[in-house]
């Protein structure tokens, strides 16, 4: 994931640090204004352009970004450039720059003195956030008119937390999950028939910033263990291996050669980061309904 670029502006009274710039968590700041959230207040912006409201939502799909608009208003007499962004980050992370969950396309937006405007600021096109409960920061740069460059002006924090679901309903996560890998969907494509071939598809997403290899593969267990490779009875499919781009996703279709003897079965998909030092267990979903192999004939 890229890192916000944050660069720090100072007096000769004192250095503000990001975590004074950020500044959470304060009082309530109401925005106004129909579907607007409250914003922490902070600390003043330390530039001409000040973050006064957002509107977004504090329920997201992890494969859905809902749309969130910034409302920037430009505090000066004069003419400002600017940019505005937002991060999606770990709760208690007060410098979510340095490891974003999600971070938003930093969007260009030209002020007169004194004016306000509402900003629509899309995710990135391939968005996929792991499931879990975040804090949504909002961003705003402007451009110093002397060098050229932008400089950080003002940074606030939607107030409650954002709760990111996971993509299907129809799983839970088991055995734990890391930060970096992710199953994002599972879908158990059917008929199931006894001594036919059956297939899961399966979408790995890698919010980490390097490449990924994994491993993929599920199990059929006639009990609900939360380890299926307990169970003698259990049937195990193939192994997929795939290679994951930074911040990307990958579907996947995982196949077993034979289905089961016919019956109710618990489904789990297992995932693992394939190292130089070996296999490391990354995360594990259970679907929530039950799988049916029927007999055959």
């Amino acid at each position: 994931m890229r890192a916000a670029k944050i660069v720090l502006a100072w007096t000769a009274a004192a250095i503000l640090t990001p975590a004074l710039i950020f500044g959470w968590p304060a009082p309530v700041a109401d925005a106004g204004g129909a579907g607007t959230m409250a914003i922490d207040t902070g600390p003043k912006p330390v530039g001409p352009m000040s973050i006064v409201g957002v509107s977004s939502e504090l329920l997201w799909a992890a494969d859905k970004v809902p749309q969130t608009s910034i409302m920037v208003r430009n505090t000066s007499h004069a003419f400002v450039r600017a940019k505005t962004w937002w991060i999606l980050a770990g709760v208690d992370d007060t410098e979510p720059w340095n490891d974003p969950a999600l971070e938003s396309t930093h969007v260009e937006v030209d002020l007169d003195g004194h004016a306000s405007k509402t900003v629509t600021v899309p995710a990135p096109s391939t968005a996929a956030v792991k499931p879990g409960v975040y804090r949504l920061s909002l961003w705003v740069q402007a451009v110093d008119p002397t060098t050229g460059q932008l400089v950080h002006s003002d940074g606030r924090a939607m107030l409650g937390n954002v709760e990111v679901l996971p993509a299907s309903p129809e799983i839970t996560h088991v055995g734990g999950s890391s930060a970096d890998l992710w199953l994002h969907d599972v879908t158990a494509t059917g008929p199931w028939i006894v001594g036919q071939p059956a297939q899961v598809r399966v979408q790995v997403a890698n919010g980490s910033a390097n490449t990924k290899a994994v491993q993929v593969w599920w199990f059929l267990a006639a009990s609900d263990t939360a380890e299926p490779w307990t169970d003698p009875r259990a049937a195990q499919s193939t192994t997929v291996t795939a290679t994951i781009a930074p911040g990307g996703t990958v579907e996947l279709d995982v196949p077993m050669p034979r289905a089961p003897s016919a019956g109710r079965y618990t489904l789990s998909v297992w995932l693992h980061e394939s190292t130089p030092s070996g296999s490391v267990h990354e995360d594990g979903v259970r679907l929530r309904k039950l799988i049916v192999v029927a007999p055959a004939g």
